[in-house]
């Protein structure tokens, strides 16, 4: 930002490697690409009155584990 110094400002980073581990504590296979779809929900969804926490993104997590299961086909 145009005239703030770094006194003036913070960032909160989170890594694919933080959604990596959860996955890994929690059980979740995800492949690489499904967790940097969890980072990309975690920046574009999140509530700024909750912020990203560890509950926030083991929900992000199962949300994207739930929609990559393959959908049973109907058979006739």
């Amino acid at each position: 930002m145009l005239g703030y110094s770094e006194q003036d400002q913070i960032s909160i980073v989170w890594m694919v490697d933080d959604v990596a581990e959860r996955c890994h504590e929690t059980g979740v296979f995800l492949t690489l690409d499904q967790k940097r779809d969890v980072l990309r929900r975690l920046e574009r969804k999140h509530d700024a009155n909750v912020g990203i926490n560890w509950d926030v993104i083991d929900l992000t997590i199962a949300e994207v584990a739930r929609e990559s299961k393959p959908q049973p086909v109907a058979v006739s």
